[in-house]
Parts: C-alpha cells; structure tokens; sequence
C-alpha cells in the first residue's frame, strides 16, 4: 500500500490570498472613513466665519404657496443669511421627488415667484433652504442644504 501525501494549499496560493484578504479589508475601511468625514463647509457673514451648520441655525424663513391663475411661491428671509436657492421634495403617496429651486434670497428681503414644479398629484412639498459656502482650505464655493430649517406645506 502506497502513503498518500496530503498537502494543503501552496505557500504562493496563500499568500496571494493573504494579500487580496487585506487590500479588500482596506478599501472598506478607507471608504467606511470617507464617507464618515464630511468637508468642512465655512459661511462668512461680515469679518465672521461660521461653520454651515452654525449658519444655519440662523436661517428663519417662511413660505407660502399661492395658488391662482398660477401657482407662485412666497418666500420671507427673517434671518441674517442670505439663502442661495431651495431644495424641494416632493412627497405623494409613498414617493419623494428632489429638485432645486434657484431663488436666492437676501436676509430681510422677501420674494414672490411663480413656481414652475409640476405639482400634479403632489400631495405636499418639503422646502429646505442651501446656503453657498466654501470649502476649508479651498477657494471653491459649495452648497450645503440646511435640513434641519426645513419647512412642511401640505396641498
């Protein structure tokens, strides 16, 4: 009777395995951590610098919907930051649309402009206002939504 060697895997297969277990555990990691720090966004009002949430937390606006020949869109600025535009969702039954409104607001400034969403079968909008910052460290302007000012109008 002839002994059979048993071997396992080769030295080369486990270490190309070894190698491809680890570049996989990293990009996991590394995406895991990227999407966990978030850039930092910077409103300057005056000679201040306020982060974008602390900016926002001095948005005060209102909104109305105004229907009659045409639908239109009131919008008061009370606050002290000037809003660049609005995101608004639009919620019916169980779906959610986004879409961006352009109409900057200054602070103190009020505005009534017609809204051209098509509001078919919308049964109510979500408007949050976007402020336009820059990015530390960088020279370029970004938006930043403030959700937590936003506001609820039923249809």
């Amino acid at each position: 009777m002839l002994k059979e060697d048993k071997k396992g895997l080769s030295p080369v297969i486990a270490t190309v395995l070894l190698i491809a277990l680890v570049l996989v555990a990293s990009a996991i990691i590394f995406l895991w951590a990227r999407s966990s720090i978030s850039e930092q966004i910077q409103k300057s009002i005056g000679d201040n610098t306020l982060s974008a949430d602390a900016a926002c937390s001095q948005i005060e606006f209102t909104a109305n919907i105004i229907e009659g020949a045409t639908t239109d869109i009131e919008i008061s600025n009370q606050g002290n930051i000037p809003i660049y535009r609005f995101d608004i969702q639009k919620i019916s039954g169980g779906n959610t649309v986004n879409e961006e409104f352009d109409l900057p607001v200054e602070e103190g400034q009020s505005i009534s402009q017609e809204l051209t969403l098509d509001l078919t079968n919308v049964e109510k909008i979500k408007i949050y206002p976007t402020i336009l910052g820059t990015v530390r460290g960088q020279s370029s302007n970004k938006p930043y939504v403030c959700l937590e000012k936003g506001q609820e109008i039923n249809l």
